[in-house]
């Protein structure tokens, strides 16, 4: 599907430019579909553009092979083009090498991976705008023990990429704090058999906390075994378990009375106080797409709000009058209204500085919980 409002003069001698989304439309499809939208919404608001967009998913269901596949096609279109990623990081840490060697400039506004954006300095083409485990597991290791008092966590780690790119930065905060903790870690896929050993196993270690990075559905089989041995104990997890079939999941978390926060970026529709901007882009949404009546319509909120964000500092990129690379302008953009924030200079070479290539850092990022109606709750006041 084409999103463009222009005039024939405007259609004639329109730019063509390529928006891929390589993501699982499969398993975790509403993130996939939560990202579209997100897309979509800031093209639709390009009415007088001098670029045709072309947005085209490509479904790697999860699967790092199935990624590279989709990289490979990417890298034959000659025309101006751009990849976003999807919410699993695996395919992206694997690929990062190929994808920075092709110069394929590709945008992540989901998966969370700390070395996605860390490659090769003087060839890196990947940015993004979503949590980083660099800064995240901090952020929740702090938010348990400075509220919660945890003294003896858990790491349950899914076995991939980015449950090792976790368990370094969680267990990098623990050990400055000089806390003690335990890991566990586990396949996709995990059966309630082998559920019930970990979770038995952190009940004989004496476990006060889990800190947990996986998806929607190891999380619903690891927190219902939870439910059944260690009701008590409080959950710290990562933002991947909204990823997926969030309402099975909060039904869960609800009927168990489990204690269960996560951590998310700061901006949702659903915040009482918004900007002007924030409305206007509300009001845009609903007008450009009749489906949207109120936030819960929106396929997993985080990802619309952060791809969103990144299409329109790309956009204003593409608009630069420059004979520069897209990598390059991409660094120089300034002054891009978000809804998160406003990006003074998002991105920067990342020679000098790891961060370089993100957007957001943890003064954007916040915990969250599933309300009693399964809606995802950001925790401003806690």
């Amino acid at each position: 599907m084409t999103i463009c409002l222009l005039s024939i003069h405007q259609v004639l001698f329109a730019k063509d430019v390529n928006i891929y989304i390589d993501a699982d439309y499969t398993v975790h499809k509403e993130s996939a579909q939560g990202i579209e939208l997100g897309i979509r919404a800031a093209i639709a608001e390009e009415s007088n553009s001098q670029f045709k967009f072309n947005v085209i998913p490509l479904d790697h269901r999860g699967n790092t092979r199935r990624s590279l596949a989709n990289f490979k096609k990417v890298i034959n279109d000659k025309t101006e083009r751009v990849v976003f990623g999807g919410l699993h990081s695996p395919p992206l840490i694997s690929n990062r090498d190929f994808i920075n060697k092709n110069k394929v400039l590709t945008l992540v506004p989901w998966a969370a991976g700390a070395p996605i954006t860390r490659g090769d300095s003087k060839n890196n083409w990947i940015y993004r705008l979503s949590v980083d485990d660099a800064q995240a597991g901090g952020f929740i290791s702090s938010w348990a023990v400075n509220k919660y008092k945890c003294k003896r966590p858990r790491l349950v780690l899914e076995k991939t990429g980015w449950g090792k790119s976790n368990q370094r930065n969680m267990g990098k905060d623990l050990k400055k704090r000089k806390l003690s903790f335990d890991e566990s870690w586990f396949n996709w896929g995990i059966s309630s058999e082998a559920s019930q050993l970990l979770i038995k196993s952190m009940k004989k270690a004496k476990n006060d906390c889990v800190f947990f990075v996986g998806n929607s559905k190891d999380a619903f089989t690891i927190f219902n075994t939870i439910g059944e041995i260690l009701p008590k104990i409080k959950i710290f997890s990562h933002w991947g378990i909204v990823g997926g079939k969030t309402a099975r999941l909060s039904a869960l978390i609800k009927s168990r009375k489990l204690h269960v926060e996560f951590i998310q970026s700061n901006f949702s529709f659903r915040n009482k106080k918004q900007s002007k901007f924030q409305k206007s882009v509300w009001n845009k949404l609903t007008t450009n797409f009749p489906h949207i009546k109120t936030p819960q319509d929106i396929p997993r909120e985080s990802g619309f709000v952060h791809s969103y964000d990144l299409t329109k500092l790309y956009i204003k990129a593409l608009k630069e009058k420059s004979t520069t690379s897209i990598r390059k302008r991409i660094e120089n953009v300034r002054d891009v209204q978000g809804l998160i924030k406003n990006y003074k200079r998002p991105f920067s070479p990342t020679k000098n500085n790891l961060n370089g290539h993100e957007a957001l850092s943890s003064s954007n990022y916040i915990m969250a919980k599933f309300n009693d109606n399964g809606q995802i709750e950001l925790l401003f006041d806690e």
